[in-house]
């Protein structure tokens, strides 16, 4: 589909250590449109105690502990360090990599931005997943501040006058449609195995570590701590002792456009992340790997003590969830139905439970009983 995109603006707010904001989607629940997904412009000004320090999207991504929407059509829990963090994985490149800025003592305005996509631009066709405007009504946004506004780098960096202002991505509707659904979400382990029990698709996964980042290189990761992987989905292995390694080459050979975004493979080398599972493009998405319930996660090699995994989903839908979408939209239940909604607008082909498991994960089509 090709078609504009628009930024709408929500309401702007103001970030307090320790506080929150909640971001109302109300004022988009009435427009004939349908939600790509939404960003986040964190700005502020950044002093230091003695001398310069530079002050990057990454950094400011700390201060935002908690993104949460609690939607049945969109799923949030995320950080803002895994949002800064996910728009490389799926794109191959950081969202405001330009915007590094160098503290000093008379404090210097710092900014960062941070994607919250309900669509992958890079998939066979990515607005499936774009949300119509009414799906959001009544719900919110709601965001966590960190304790502390002080980022703790090699000198600490003492943020000021923060502002954040929220956009929905906007995009033209695609009249009486239901999206696909799809979940970002983290989980923490304190195991060298883990076990995600979600069901769906899961085009993206990848480990990272949300503490401060520090004189001491924490917030980052390494290969000498998760040094391989084996991952389980579905009854099928997807690694088996991968070496992070080759990951990484794998990740620059099919991602990466840009050299100076290029990560290292060396076993010392700091890492923001270390990405395990990303499509190729024009990916579809039963193409993805199903979990059928769990993805076993195992780091049998590497000195970590912790584990953090990120991951965007595609999840099934139901009975009972397209009824009640299609109310919302303002279609009668009981004078329409839902039906799997292809690209070709031909019927699904194939094994019963082929077509049962593409029904439950492509976006549908509202037409009358």
């Amino acid at each position: 589909m090709a078609g504009y995109k628009q930024l709408f603006p929500l309401p702007v707010k103001t970030p307090a250590a320790g506080g929150n904001s909640v971001v109302e989607l109300e004022g988009i629940a009435g427009l004939d449109a349908r939600v790509a997904g939404f960003m986040f412009e964190l700005t502020g000004t950044g002093t230091t105690g003695s001398s310069t320090q530079a002050v990057t999207p990454k950094s400011l991504s700390g201060l935002l502990a908690n993104i949460d929407l609690d939607s049945d059509w969109f799923n949030v829990r995320a950080t803002g360090r895994l949002l800064h963090h996910l728009h490389k994985v799926m794109y191959g490149a950081s969202l405001g990599q330009g915007e590094t800025v160098t503290c000093t003592t008379g404090g210097v305005a710092a900014r960062g931005y941070y994607s919250l996509p309900c669509i992958d631009e890079r998939s066979l066709n990515p607005f499936d997943g774009a949300v119509p405007c009414k799906l959001f009504s009544g719900k919110t946004i709601s965001i966590n501040y960190a304790a502390s506004l002080t980022l703790d780098l090699t000198v600490d960096v003492v943020m000021s006058a923060l502002s954040l202002r929220p956009y929905a991505v906007l995009v033209p509707s695609s009249g009486p449609k239901l999206p696909m659904r799809s979940m970002i979400r983290y989980e923490d382990f304190a195991a060298a195995t883990a076990n995600i029990q979600k069901t769906g698709y899961m085009p993206h996964l990848f480990c990272y570590s949300d503490s401060a980042e520090g004189a001491t290189a924490a917030g980052v990761v390494t290969a000498a701590q998760y040094a391989q992987f084996t991952l389980q989905a579905g009854g099928q292995t997807l690694l088996d002792r991968v070496l992070t390694q080759h990951l990484l080459a794998q990740f620059g050979s099919r991602m990466i456009r840009d050299s100076g975004q290029l990560m290292s493979y060396q076993d010392s080398v700091n890492l923001d992340f270390i990405p395990l599972l990303f499509p190729t493009n024009s990916w579809k998405a039963l193409q993805q790997p199903r979990t059928g319930g769990t993805v076993t996660i195992d780091t049998d090699s590497g000195t970590a003590t912790a584990w953090r995994y990120a991951y965007r989903m595609l999840l099934d839908t139901d009975p009972a969830l397209e009824a009640e979408g299609a109310r919302i939209m303002g279609y009668d239940p009981a004078q329409h139905s839902v039906q799997a909604s292809t690209a070709s607008k031909a019927g699904l082909e194939g094994s019963a439970s082929r077509v049962n498991r593409a029904h439950r994960i492509l976006p549908k089509r509202i037409v009358r009983a």
